[in-house]
């Protein structure tokens, strides 16, 4: 009850002297710029070099790495182009049945006629 009593006077002394008022803008025009007012030129990090590496991989082992992963490309694409293939003769082969059974269908139709 005191703090919410104490609240009270400082609004009625804020509302009523004029000196607090001015403190009262002095000071949150104090805050406002030392929050955004001033900008601070960030430091930047400088990183150290890296040491050279010592075992550094031969030419050599850089193109037969390079080799090796090309041909498991290679593998790879030939792989879905037989998977596409496969999907390819499957969907020939129903659209084949699909246009036996329509024909069928359409000649009942026609003899019925």
């Amino acid at each position: 009850m005191d703090i919410r009593q104490r609240l009270q006077d400082w609004m009625l002394l804020l509302k009523q002297e004029r000196k607090v008022q001015i403190i009262a803008v002095v000071v949150v025009l104090f805050v406002v710029w030392a929050m955004f007012g001033e900008n601070k030129p960030k430091q930047r990090v400088v990183l150290p070099p890296l040491p050279p590496q010592s075992g550094a991989p031969s030419p050599q082992e850089g193109y037969q790495d390079l080799v090796t992963g090309l041909q498991k490309k290679i593998q790879e694409q030939e792989q879905k182009l037989s998977d596409a293939d496969e999907a390819n003769k499957q969907l020939k082969e129903s659209l084949a049945q699909s246009e036996d059974k329509i024909s069928e269908i359409l000649k009942k139709v026609i003899e019925r006629m």
